[in-house]
């Protein structure tokens, strides 16, 4: 398994608000608890890895609406 690199990891950063606007849409289709949680997790894995926990909380926010 490949390591993340930091690189790798701005660039899905970049990526994750179209991301989240194109395949993930509507959001209500993931309003299951689980679904919901996998991608705010998955958010927050991102920032984390780049230094910043919250880096990526408000796109969550904005798609949970």
């Amino acid at each position: 398994m490949r390591k993340e690199t930091k690189e790798d990891l701005e660039n899905d950063s970049k990526r994750i608000k179209p991301f989240l606007e194109k395949y993930y849409q509507p959001p209500q289709k993931y309003s299951d608890y689980w679904d919901w949680i996998h991608v705010g997790m998955t958010l927050h894995h991102v920032g984390n890895a780049l230094g910043d926990e919250y880096k990526h909380f408000e796109e969550w926010l904005d798609w949970s609406e």
